[in-house]
Formats: structure tokens, C-alpha cells, sequence
């Protein structure tokens, strides 16, 4: 008898017409509003803390500039807000196999990966943009291309989006 007219007595703050979906969407979209992004190491640069970001990282930011990835990561939010495939082939009906370009921002904190969460590390995504996408056969923008990286490059560039 858990959710029988008892329950509504030991639940006495659960009120149907009250608390509903819409509500409890409207009261989280609140909440995270008020929270206030972390100042990331890359911020930190920004600010002019010429030691925020380690040799690896800076390195790391010159060939992610170099690679192209700003053309759809784009300051200050590291996105585009536009959709493009990344060779991810999970619904290939579903807009065409393209998926929205992602914040980079905090993506240290933010596996696992891709849309589908295909890619369980950063080191993961990089070698899918490596191979010029992650599944073969499926589409990819031509802004995706085969990368030539070195082992020091992959980790080059997981530490700037690390530090992002």
C-alpha cells in the first residue's frame, strides 16, 4: 500500500498539482543558471598568467589552430553551434549523420565523447579525427580531413583541451 492514500500522507510535500514535469524542468534550468563556470588554466592565459598553460599545452593550442579545428571550435566557446558528421554512424537518418559541434569548454570533464558517447577519452576523439572520422563508410564533413600526428602531437593537443 506504498503508493496508496498512505504514501500521500508520509509525502505530504508532493502536491500533483504542483509539482509536475514543466516545473521540475523550469526549477533545474534555474539552478543551473546560477552556477558559475570554473576558471580554467586556459582562462587563466587569457588573463594574462603568461605560466597558466604548460609547454605541452601551448603547443598543443598552436596545432589545434594549425589542424583547423577552430573552423567549427571557435573562440571564445570553442563551438560553432553548427552541425557537421564526424564519421559517427550510429543513426545515419538522423540529421544525415550530423551532430551539433560541442563546447570544448571543460570537456576534461565531460566523457565519454561524441554524440553517442563512442569515445571514451580525449585520446579517442583525436585518433578518430586522425583516421579522418571514427567509422568507416560512414559521412563526414569535408572540414574533416586525415591528420598526420605524431604520438607528442596527441598528447600536445589533449593538453590543451585539457586545460581548456
Amino acid at each position: 500500500m506504498f503508493w496508496g492514500l498512505g504514501a500521500r500522507a508520509r509525502f505530504s510535500w508532493f502536491r500533483p498539482d504542483v509539482t509536475s514535469l514543466e516545473h521540475t524542468a523550469q526549477a533545474l534550468a534555474a539552478a543551473i543558471r546560477t552556477l558559475e563556470p570554473a576558471v580554467s588554466a586556459y582562462d587563466l592565459a587569457l588573463a594574462g598568467d603568461a605560466s597558466a598553460l604548460t609547454p605541452a599545452a601551448l603547443r598543443g593550442q598552436s596545432l589545434f589552430a594549425e589542424l583547423g579545428c577552430q573552423q567549427c571550435h571557435q573562440q571564445p566557446r570553442f563551438t560553432s553551434d553548427s552541425y557537421h558528421a564526424v564519421g559517427v554512424a550510429d543513426n545515419l537518418q538522423r540529421n544525415n549523420g550530423r551532430a551539433r559541434v560541442p563546447s570544448l569548454r571543460g570537456v576534461r570533464h565531460t566523457a565519454p565523447y561524441f554524440h553517442n558517447g563512442s569515445a571514451a577519452t580525449l585520446v579517442d576523439v583525436i585518433r578518430a579525427y586522425e583516421r579522418g572520422g571514427q567509422m568507416p563508410g560512414a559521412p563526414v564533413s569535408s572540414a574533416i580531413q586525415p591528420l598526420l600526428l605524431t604520438e607528442d602531437d596527441v598528447w600536445d593537443l589533449v593538453a590543451f583541451l585539457e586545460a581548456l
